[in-house]
């Protein structure tokens, strides 16, 4: 256990990702709704000290995360791209499977060396949904979503709304 929080090395699969994200969320209501109690405003003191307390367990996540997905652990500082960087981060790290068997970052955190006729199953329906449309279609969505994300919070929703299936698509359906 302390390996895995304390240690840059290796690789991890997404449950203790998604545990580490359900900690910090949770941890940050606490330490609001204490601060509030306790000093009947919200200075963030509380907060910082939490952030202090558990930064280096979650960056070593975080970077065990990427190694995971075969890449290398500064992927991290995509995070620090307001909005687009950290929606990314969430994306590949808590929602695409890692690499599989070993990489270069060591052994498959799940033991497992082949996908299951599920994911195939699934891969195979995704790339038939996503080979209907046609790449100009798919340039127009994406330039829409673009330029309408700057000014409205609906370009938002349309580019994750294509973000996804893309990147999915880009992961898995590609040959």
């Amino acid at each position: 256990m302390l390996k895995m929080l304390f240690s840059f090395k290796g690789r991890i699969n997404r449950k203790p990702y998604w545990m580490m994200l359900l900690v910090v969320l949770i941890g940050t209501i606490v330490t609001s709704v204490i601060e509030m109690e306790t000093t009947g405003e919200d200075t963030g003191i509380a907060f910082i000290l939490f952030t202090l307390i558990i930064a280096w367990s979650s960056l070593a996540i975080q970077v065990k995360r990427w190694h995971d997905r075969d890449k290398s652990g500064w992927w991290v500082l995509i995070s620090i791209i307001p909005i687009v960087g950290t929606i990314w981060a969430i994306i590949v790290n808590g929602f695409l499977t890692g690499t599989e068997g070993t990489n270069r970052f060591g052994d498959n955190p799940l033991g497992n060396d082949s996908d299951s006729p599920k994911e195939k199953i699934k891969s195979n329906k995704l790339k038939n949904w996503y080979s209907n449309i046609n790449k100009k279609q798919r340039i127009i969505v994406w330039i829409v979503s673009v330029l309408l994300s700057a000014t409205n919070p609906i370009g938002w929703l349309l580019l994750v709304w294509w973000l996804i299936p893309t990147l999915i698509y880009l992961e898995y359906c590609r040959e």
